[in-house]
C-alpha cells in the first residue's frame, strides 16, 4: 500500500470518528432538551423520594443505607426503588412509609423521577431525566477513584464513547446534581475536577456505604449471619478477589473480566486455609461456573462482603479505599500496571510509589506476600489515613437528619 493511500484511509477513519462523535454529542443535547419538556408535564410530590444504585442492578451502596436510615423516620413517605433484575433486597416499609419498585428505563421509571422531590443515586442517570429547580439530586457516587474520571481522563480509547462524549456526560451529571457526598478532601477534589463542580455542591461528612464498616466491624454475630447466608464453611478465613473492569475489555456488547487468580498454584496454596471468593465489577459479565472461587458478583451488598473479608485482593478498584477502614490486609495484583496507567484509563497518582509493599506483578509474588503478611497488623493504614479518614461513623443518619428529614417531617 503506497503512502498516499494509507494517509487517505487513516484520514477517512479519523473523519468518521469525528463525525460520529459530533452526532452523538448533538443527540445527547436533543435528548436532554426533550427531557426538559417532558418533565414539566409532571407535578412534583413533596413526599416522594427515589433511590437508584448502578442503574437498578442492585439496591446497594450508599443509596441503600440512606434508604434504611430514612425508613426509620416517621415521615409517611412514598419511597421508590429502581431495579433492573430479579434480585430485590428485602426491605419492609416502616413508620407509615410506602415502598414501591420500578423497573429501570420504563415509562413508569421516568414518571417516578419526574414526580419525586428527592433523587438519590450512586451512578450517572439517563440523559432524558431533567431535574427541575424544585427537585433535589443527591449523588453518592460509587467509589473513591484511583482511575481517572470524566474531565480528568486524558486517553481517548473507550470502545463505545469518544472522550468528548464522556466529558459531556459528566458535565451533564455535575450540572444537574445538587450535592455530591464525600468522605475526604482527596475525593472532594477529584469529584470537583471530574464533574466540573462548585465548592457548594460537595457535602464532606462521609459515605453512607461505609457506616457498616465503621460501626459493625467487631460485630461477630452479624459477621457469622452473613457467612451463614452465603453458606461459607466454618473455620476458614475469607479472601476476596475484586478486580475492576477494563475499558478495552469489551465484546459482543458486554464488558468482561477474567479471574487471573483461578490458577492451580494460587488455589492449591490457599484453598485449604481460605474461602476464595470472586467479585466482578458491576459492569462485567459473570465468570465461568466451574471456577475454584465462589462467585459473589450477584450478591447485592458489597459492603457486607467487605465486612466478612479477611484479605482483599484487587487491582485499581476504589474498593481498596473502603476496605482500608477495616484495618485488614490489602494486596494490589496489577499485571498490567504500566499499560493501564499509561494507555487504558490513566490514574490520578502512582499507587506503587505510595504503597509499594502491597503491589504485585505476578501470581507468585502475590502468593509470597500473602503468606508472609502479619494477620494482626494492617498493611493498609496509609490508604485509610490519606483517603478515607474524614467520614462520620454514622453519616447516613447525619445526611437524613440535616438534609432530608427537616423538610419531609413538615
Amino acid at each position: 500500500m503506497n503512502m498516499t493511500r494509507k494517509i487517505s484511509i487513516n484520514f477517512r477513519k479519523f473523519l468518521g470518528v469525528r463525525i460520529e462523535s459530533t452526532l452523538r454529542t448533538i443527540g445527547i443535547e436533543i435528548i436532554c432538551f426533550l427531557g426538559r419538556i417532558l418533565s414539566h408535564f409532571f407535578l412534583v410530590n413533596e413526599r416522594k423520594i427515589i433511590f437508584e444504585s448502578f442503574n437498578g442492578k442492585f439496591i446497594c451502596d450508599s443509596p441503600l443505607y440512606l434508604l434504611i436510615s430514612l425508613n426509620k423516620k416517621k415521615c409517611n413517605l412514598e419511597i421508590v426503588i429502581v431495579f433492573d433484575s430479579q434480585i430485590k433486597t428485602k426491605i419492609t416499609a416502616e413508620n407509615g412509609n410506602k415502598i414501591q419498585w420500578v423497573k429501570f428505563g420504563t415509562f413508569q421509571y421516568y414518571r417516578e423521577y419526574f414526580t419525586s422531590k428527592y433523587w438519590v443515586a450512586n451512578c450517572r442517570l439517563p440523559f432524558l431525566l431533567f431535574k427541575k429547580n424544585n427537585q433535589v439530586l443527591f449523588q453518592t457516587w460509587h467509589g473513591t477513584p484511583l482511575k481517572r474520571l470524566g474531565f480528568d481522563i486524558e486517553i481517548d480509547n473507550h470502545p463505545t464513547s469518544s472522550l468528548k462524549s464522556i466529558q459531556q456526560a459528566y458535565r451533564i451529571e455535575g450540572k444537574r446534581t445538587d450535592y455530591f457526598l464525600s468522605n475526604s478532601s482527596y475525593l472532594t477534589e477529584k469529584l470537583k475536577s471530574a464533574f466540573c463542580l462548585k465548592e457548594n455542591q460537595i457535602l464532606e461528612f462521609g459515605l453512607p456505604r461505609n457506616d457498616l464498616l465503621l460501626g459493625e466491624l467487631e460485630n461477630q454475630q452479624l459477621i457469622q449471619q452473613l457467612k451463614n447466608r452465603l453458606e461459607l464453611p466454618l473455620g476458614k478465613r475469607v479472601l476476596l478477589y475484586a478486580p475492576t473492569y477494563r475499558d478495552v475489555n469489551y465484546l459482543n456488547g458486554e464488558y468482561f473480566t477474567r479471574n487471573l487468580l483461578d490458577v492451580e498454584n494460587f488455589v492449591d496454596t490457599f484453598g485449604d486455609e481460605y474461602v476464595l471468593m470472586f467479585r466482578g465489577h458491576y459492569f462485567t459479565s459473570n465468570i465461568k461456573s466451574n471456577s475454584s472461587f465462589i462467585d459473589v458478583s450477584k450478591y447485592p451488598n458489597i459492603t457486607e462482603l467487605l465486612l466478612i473479608t479477611d484479605v482483599l485482593v484487587t487491582d485499581y478498584s476504589s474498593i481498596m479505599f473502603d476496605f482500608s477502614l477495616t484495618n485488614r490486609n490489602i494486596f494490589l495484583f496489577q499485571t498490567d500496571y504500566r499499560d493501564y496507567s499509561n494507555n487504558i484509563r490513566g490514574v490520578y497518582f502512582d499507587i506503587r510509589q505510595v504503597v509499594p509493599d502491597i503491589c504485585c506483578d505476578t501470581v507468585e509474588e502475590l502468593i509470597k506476600k500473602i503468606m508472609s503478611c502479619d494477620t494482626h497488623t494492617s498493611n493498609s493504614s496509609f490508604l485509610k489515613d490519606e483517603f478515607s479518614k474524614d467520614g462520620l461513623v454514622n453519616s447516613s443518619d447525619y445526611y437524613i437528619d440535616n438534609y432530608f428529614f427537616k423538610s419531609l417531617s413538615k
